[in-house]
């Protein structure tokens, strides 16, 4: 009743004060004329937020994660991590020229995507992520922002990404629901998740276009995703040392989410990183999108008993153990990578490391995983210790083949099936399939 409300207002507020918002209007600051609370918040985001939080960056502050990640092209980043209102300035400052796809969630593309296609949002992908990144750019003025995620007229909230649009209409599909749309179907508590999934998850590129693809088709669970890129063929890059085909997990927050209590007890992405505030006596969401353990008294405590020290340490301990559980997969990690490398000099060719190589690659994903959503295991804690074993399971086996002791690797469900050749275009630190049909399903 409450959002009902809130939608009447904003209409009424749009014929009074004559500032035109519209489905073209992407810059943010022109909704900041009517929403000017909502603006500063987002613009604030930029000067809140701590930065170094890519993996690059991540990465020079733990070599072990660089030498995990050795070989794989990270972008340069030149400036800060700021939020959505730096989110383009992120991906201009790349060192390598990105594909047209990286603007899907890096810029406020959803215009661009509605002039290509005609009013149609898959076709309008389908033809601007052919282009070369700088032709794109040049339709792309302004960061992710107000437009992506509400409706103008109403401030409905909404999903603009076709790519998440698909994958939601796949993971449906493979329940039994077909043809499902977000924009229709969703509720408005499942719609306050969904417009930060819609960039917040797992992707690849696939087709001749290089189009952005949300693995789902077999699921949401880590596990699921890999065996759709083991059935696929599909790699991201060559261990220099070890020479495995391996990939790069690119942030999974929505699908780790998903596996925690919070998400099974409907609590919604907004709920905790943009949580209500009273700001000159009445009530706004926060769009600083800050860490939720800034402030427990405001996301926490509505919803846990306990004083704000106590559910700060609640949640020390929950990121603490699985920090622990992460530094022993790691470590088990480099040591199969070691072991592989030594192994090369004696096995010139590989072929008996074939087994062990691919070990490497499913011990390596499921690591980064979890340390690619970020959260330290919050997101999910029981589902990122099981990830983080069973990561730490493979590498063991890894080694026990190496020396001549245990089985193949289980690949596309059958034990030593040997997995299809892999398209690698290693250097780029961008994620491509060598087969599309298979992934890409119904739309």
């Amino acid at each position: 009743m409450l959002g009902v409300l809130l939608r009447g207002a904003a209409a009424r507020a749009a014929a009074a004060d004559g500032v035109v918002i519209s489905d073209t209007t992407s810059d943010a600051a022109v909704w900041g004329l009517r929403y000017p609370q909502y603006f500063r918040d987002w613009r604030g985001a930029m000067l809140s937020r701590p930065s170094a939080t890519g993996d690059e960056r991540r990465a020079e502050l733990d070599p072990r994660l660089a030498r995990m990640w050795a070989g794989y092209g990270f972008p340069e980043e030149q400036v800060p991590h700021g939020g959505h209102a730096q989110s383009l300035g992120a991906t201009d400052s790349a060192g390598v020229a990105p594909p047209a796809a990286c603007l899907s969630c890096h810029g406020s593309v959803y215009p661009a995507l509605l002039r290509a296609g005609e009013g149609d949002l898959m076709r309008g992908a389908d033809s601007l992520q052919t282009l070369p990144y700088d032709q794109l750019r040049e339709q792309v003025h302004h960061p992710v922002g107000c437009l992506d995620c509400h409706e103008p007229a109403s401030m409905r909230l909404r999903v603009t990404r076709p790519a998440f649009i698909e994958g939601l209409r796949r993971e449906h599909a493979r329940l039994g629901m077909r043809g499902y749309d977000a924009n229709r179907d969703a509720s408005p508590q499942e719609m306050r998740s969904y417009v930060c999934a819609q960039c917040h998850a797992e992707y690849f590129l696939t087709g001749p276009g290089e189009r952005v693809t949300l693995p789902w088709s077999r699921g949401l669970l880590a596990d699921s995703i890999l065996a759709v890129y083991d059935s696929t063929g599909h790699t991201d890059w060559v261990h220099p040392a070890s020479q495995a085909p391996v990939l790069k997990a690119q942030h999974p927050t929505y699908e780790l989410f998903t596996q925690g209590a919070h998400a099974r007890a409907g609590v919604t992405c907004t709920d905790c990183h943009m949580p209500q505030r009273r700001v000159r006596g009445r009530e706004v969401t926060d769009h600083r999108t800050q860490d939720p353990l800034a402030d427990v008294d405001l996301t926490c405590r509505p919803c846990h008993d306990g004083s704000s020290k106590a559910l700060q340490d609640r949640a020390a301990q929950v990121q603490g153990r699985t920090l622990a559980l992460r530094t022993l997969a790691l470590d088990a990690l480099l040591s199969l990578i070691g072991d592989l490398e030594s192994a090369r000099a004696i096995d010139s060719n590989g072929i008996t490391l074939r087994p062990a190589r691919d070990y490497q690659r499913r011990a390596q994903f499921l690591l980064d995983f979890v340390e690619s959503d970020r959260s330290a295991g919050f997101h999910a804690p029981q589902e990122s210790a099981r990830l983080l074993a069973t990561s730490i399971n493979f590498s063991r086996l890894g080694q026990t083949v190496l020396r001549g002791d245990g089985r193949p690797p289980f690949v596309d469900g059958q034990p030593g099936k040997p997995r299809r050749k892999a398209e690698v275009k290693g250097g780029s630190g961008l994620k491509r399939a060598s087969t599309w049909p298979d992934v890409v399903g119904e739309r």
